[in-house]
């Protein structure tokens, strides 16, 4: 795992306000952020709303990402145990 910085200007954010965080690529940063954006606010970005952040990695390399989610629904089921007549 590496130790990116993530922010979003988009947002009015700057590295200032980078969140950091343990990923396994840039791209993983980016969607890491993004699900703890969501977490933290409206969910806007599984709402529709793509984002664009810029992850720097620790040697100072700046990419830029777009970011975007969507609501998946999930469903389980258990089995029944019903009582020995």
């Amino acid at each position: 795992m590496t130790t990116y910085e993530v922010w979003c200007p988009g947002h009015g954010e700057t590295v200032e306000d980078a969140r950091t965080g343990e990923a396994l690529d840039p791209g993983h940063a980016a969607e890491l952020w993004a699900e703890l954006d969501d977490a933290t606010g409206d969910y806007l970005i599984v709402g529709g709303e793509v984002a664009e952040v810029v992850v720097r990695d620790p040697g100072g390399a700046e990419t830029r990402w777009k970011v975007h989610g969507e609501t998946v629904p999930t469903y389980y089921a258990k089995e029944v145990i019903r009582a020995a007549r």
